[in-house]
């Protein structure tokens, strides 16, 4: 029997954890990060760089 890669979560930060099977049969994971967390496990902290600002005439804050 084999154990989900999701237990216990590696997903930092509130991160959701969601089990996968690679081509080769082998089990991993996929984290689901909230912001303003990214990366594999969602410890990286990505400031947003428009805050609450929004943007006029149809612009797109990047």
């Amino acid at each position: 029997m084999q154990l989900s890669p999701c237990m216990p979560s590696p997903c930092l930060n509130n991160g959701v954890c969601f089990p996968s099977t690679y081509p080769n049969g082998t089990l991993g994971f996929q984290c689901v990060c909230t912001a303003p967390y990214t990366g594999s496990i969602c410890a990286t902290y990505m400031p947003l760089a428009c805050g609450n600002t929004t943007c006029l005439n149809g612009g797109t804050c990047l």
